[in-house]
């Protein structure tokens, strides 16, 4: 898929010492952005391969943390303060014409910006996160990449952590919003409502949610009663 000797904007000389970062996949499979660690900086540059031509664009982005395609060729990316490698906004680039515009920036030093998808697509989710606490905004994922405006889903509360996914027309948190000693409760948001409910507040003292992954037409929750693993589905 990728040569490395192939990308034009690695000097001869630290070909060596460049890592591949990993990789994402336009919807068509006709165009794939990769992530390079030249030199072993940790620092991120990320480049362009057309799979139709077989070719490297020229286009070259730098100080990258994440990057996901929008729709068509149209990509989202975190950009990386160039003295704390902190990434602190998401910029738009068509990487057909080559425009980019800022779409989201938080200047907080403490707070880590992260992007990525809803499971089902229909969402770009950013991420405002510190270690103790998080804020989450979404935008829909649309033809008209220039028209995304992000929205705030999830506000900013002190000690509380917040994780989504967006499944059929529904989103779902896991959050330790109420909780009793920071543990995870789900929630849920129809689109279009405001208000968040409970769906499944459990209340045994002996079960820890740890993690969920939505399908189609159920999740599964990551857990731990007493200590053992469990998925409840």
């Amino acid at each position: 898929m990728l040569d490395i000797t192939e990308v034009p904007f690695i000097p001869p000389r630290l070909l060596r010492k460049t890592l591949i970062d990993g990789f994402k996949i336009s919807d068509d499979h006709s165009l794939i952005a990769f992530k390079l660690d030249i030199g072993n900086t940790e620092k991120i540059t990320t480049g362009f391969k057309d799979m139709n031509t077989g070719q490297v664009l020229k286009t070259k982005l730098t100080n990258v943390g994440d990057i996901i395609f929008g729709c068509g060729r149209t990509v989202f990316y975190t950009e990386c303060d160039t003295e704390s490698n902190r990434p602190y906004k998401v910029v738009r680039l068509d990487v057909k014409t080559g425009q980019s515009s800022t779409v989201f920036m938080d200047d907080n030093p403490t707070h880590y910006v992260d992007i990525g998808l809803t499971k089902d697509k229909k969402y770009i989710v950013i991420n405002s996160n510190t270690k103790e606490d998080s804020e989450v905004w979404v935008a829909e994922r649309t033809e008209n990449s220039e028209e995304t405006v992000p929205r705030k889903l999830i506000q900013r509360v002190k000690g509380v952590q917040s994780h989504i996914d967006h499944l059929r027309d529904f989103f779902v948190t896991i959050t330790t919003l109420g909780t009793k000693q920071k543990r995870y409760k789900i929630c849920t948001l129809k689109d279009g409502e405001t208000e968040w409910k409970d769906l499944l507040p459990f209340e045994d003292p002996t079960l820890v949610i740890s993690e969920f992954d939505c399908f189609h037409d159920f999740f599964a929750l990551y857990t731990k009663k007493n200590g053992v693993p469990e998925i409840i589905i």
